[in-house]
């Protein structure tokens, strides 16, 4: 261990409802201040979701709401904290001091932890064809990156020439949630309970999941929890395919688990993911998922068997039918819990970032 505390810098664009500000959250939440002495700057702090609790972290916010405009408030933050290390969480802001890493202190390590599979979310986005070319030539720059998944972290080295050796896989972590009803829930009920955490975004495609429980024929609610662009349009689609009734939108919420403990499954539509943390709190209620077998990190947490089942991509019918099994599956709720919490607890998870964070001081003090 160092013979001082490793000053650690953390700067990310906001702190809204989010996978990223939610790792933000629980790192910063669970992080040794014994060994770190750890400053946090938020870009854009005028809507947080998410709140950081541990008081020794130092917090900052700013009301700048494009990283673009962000460069000479961060060189400021640097030259005046004088970090040891830099750590983004966030895609566009790590490639954007990725492309100034030039302007940053020679022997300031900069950390960043990659947020999605840049190679797919290039190809859905409005600018895909100039980002990945920036990618490619500014990403390498950064000197370690963290990758949520083994599927990101190829995707980095195959398609933006990421040399291994500057990656690292640490998965998310989940904080621990307690369940306020018995984890045995009857899989012969008369009406099921289905549920999904997402952003009503394209991408996270709830609509091919109502698609798919257009198809069943069994009683079932459905309860959709988040908010997004998209909600107009999946209320139609409700109407549409006779589901409104069944159908529940309940918006955005900071306990988005509160009432969903006794679910059958929890449902995922995403077409890609790098690596969703739904599912580990899915995983730490013992609920069973049935989702796509999507590109991404979902194959990772997802057993087959174990704590869900997967269905053929972009197949609607092949997840009407891994409903159905997962519905006359007799999943072991507690091994799930205790599973989900093995692997991905928030303190095993924050230990490992602590260790890799040392590991990159101790080089670098070294040399």
């Amino acid at each position: 261990m160092p013979f001082h505390k490793i000053k650690l810098c953390i700067i990310h664009p906001n702190l809204k409802c989010g996978g990223s500000e939610k790792f933000i959250s629980i790192m910063c939440n669970n992080i040794s201040t014994d060994i770190f002495e750890v400053e946090l700057y938020v870009l854009d702090g005028t809507e947080s979701f998410y709140q950081i609790k541990n008081p020794q972290v130092k917090i900052t916010v700013f009301a700048i709401k494009n990283v673009r405009k962000s460069l000479f408030k961060i060189l400021m933050i640097i030259k005046k904290s004088k970090p040891d290390i830099l750590l983004t969480a966030s895609n566009h802001l790590n490639l954007f001091l990725g492309i100034f890493k030039f302007l940053l202190p020679k022997k300031l390590k900069l950390v960043a932890r990659e947020s999605s599979i840049i190679s797919i979310n290039s190809k859905r986005s409005k600018y895909g064809k100039p980002y990945g070319w920036l990618t490619k030539k500014f990403y390498k720059n950064i000197d370690h990156i963290i990758c949520q998944s083994v599927y990101m972290q190829k995707d980095l080295i195959k398609n933006y020439r990421i040399k291994e050796k500057s990656t690292v896989i640490i998965y998310n972590p989940v904080e621990e949630i307690i369940p306020q009803k018995s984890l045995n829930v009857s899989n012969h009920k008369i009406e099921h309970k289905f549920f999904t955490v997402a952003r009503l975004s394209p991408e996270k495609g709830v609509d091919r999941i109502l698609q798919s429980l257009a198809l069943l024929d069994i009683d079932f609610t459905f309860h959709i929890i988040g908010d997004g662009e998209e909600k107009n349009n999946l209320q139609q689609l409700t109407i549409k395919f006779g589901l409104h009734e069944k159908v529940f939108f309940e918006g955005q919420k900071l306990h988005p688990y509160e009432n969903m403990y006794d679910a059958d499954l929890f449902l995922i539509g995403s077409h890609y993911e790098g690596f969703p943390n739904v599912l580990l709190e899915a995983g730490a209620l013992g609920i069973p998922v049935a989702g796509f077998n999507s590109p991404g990190g979902i194959s990772e947490i997802i057993k087959e068997g174990i704590n869900g089942f997967l269905a053929d991509n972009n197949n609607i019918r092949s997840l009407a039918d891994t409903i159905y099994k997962a519905l006359n599956y007799d999943f072991n709720r507690q091994f799930i819990v205790d599973q989900t919490k093995e692997k991905f607890s928030a303190k095993k998870i924050t230990l490992q970032l602590e260790n890799y964070l040392c590991n990159i001081y101790q080089s670098n003090f070294a040399d």
